[in-house]
């Protein structure tokens, strides 16, 4: 339950970073086009995980899988990211 606490804290975080880092007059728009990836992943893991099922009948590669994609957002945070600052478009 402690580590489920905290990743729903992390998650918050996403919002500090969009805030940050998209130009003040298109913040509403990044955080929408978030949100809209964001639910879209919790709609294709789901089925992803399900094909995954029924082509091992095992858990072991769905595991697998949410731990890759746990590494891949680690690494996109701490590595592709850089530097957080605000971005200017004119």
């Amino acid at each position: 339950m402690s580590f489920a606490f905290f990743a729903q804290g992390m998650s918050s975080t996403n919002w500090v970073v969009i805030s940050e880092v998209a130009p003040s007059n298109l913040v509403g728009m990044t955080g929408s086009i978030i949100s809209f990836v964001g639910n879209a992943s919790s709609i294709i893991t789901p089925i992803v995980i399900g094909f995954i099922l029924k082509a091992t009948g095992s858990f072991n590669w769905a595991l697998g899988f949410c731990a890759i994609m746990s590494l891949v957002g680690v690494f996109a945070y701490t590595v592709i990211l850089g530097k957080v600052e605000r971005l200017h478009v004119d």
